[in-house]
């Protein structure tokens, strides 16, 4: 069109016989976003399940801990494979979609919450669904197994108030603390993390070598 327009011939290559699977890597020379190659699919929420399966690859191939010099490089067929496995992501995504713009950022953002719900719910659906909507509505129950996600409420309001955006894996963490002693029934006094600690496993999931093989559904 531009040589059309401009009256002006010039040499140029025309490439042939390039497979479909090229299509959902590049367009006009750059690559394509995962939310766009997940919205040719027909999926719906799509930067929220990107975002999510992003998170999902790291934990399954890392437990979440990116080892240093060790980078986690992930290819469209990642990301369309691992959501082919774990279909159920979409449901955690839909439920992180009704939340305000700002509970998903006092929560660590939309992908993260999503992943991490998805992650809990393998374990125990409706125990993971009601820790979430406790943190997004603030209100909890009353008893020691919720003294995790209250502390863990009191964090996030607090680093959110105050501006302060922790890094998703310190994030991550505290969730999981959260978690475990939630469905361990058990009253803690105080949720932290630090650099120097090991990363928590979450409560539910069999690990082999320090990587999460599955998680038991109660």
């Amino acid at each position: 069109m531009a040589a059309f327009r401009s009256d002006c011939s010039f040499r140029t290559a025309i490439i042939a016989g390039v497979g479909p699977e090229a299509y959902s890597s590049y367009d006009q020379h750059a690559k394509r976003s995962i939310a766009t190659v997940l919205a040719q699919h027909g999926e719906k929420d799509t930067f929220v399940l990107a975002s999510a399966l992003s998170y999902l690859l790291t934990f399954l191939r890392a437990g979440f801990v990116r080892l240093p010099g060790a980078a986690l490089i992930f290819t469209v067929d990642d990301y369309i494979t691992i959501l082919h496995a774990h279909p159920d992501l979409r449901a955690s995504a839909e439920l992180v979609r009704h939340l305000d713009g700002k509970t998903k950022s006092r929560l660590g953002g939309a992908g993260l919450t999503c992943a991490l719900h998805y992650l809990f719910a393998h374990i125990n659906p409706l125990l993971a669904s009601e820790m979430i909507a406790a943190l997004a509505s603030c209100s909890f129950h009353q008893g020691d197994a919720w003294s995790g996600p209250r502390f863990l409420n009191q964090r996030l309001i607090g680093d959110y108030g105050d501006g302060i955006k922790r890094p998703a894996l310190e994030t991550a963490a505290l969730f999981i603390k959260a978690w475990n002693s939630l469905r361990a029934g058990k009253l803690i006094k105080a949720i932290r993390y630090h650099d120097d600690e090991a990363f928590p496993l979450i409560s539910g999931w069999i690990y082999q070598d320090g990587l999460p093989i599955k998680g038991a559904l109660e």
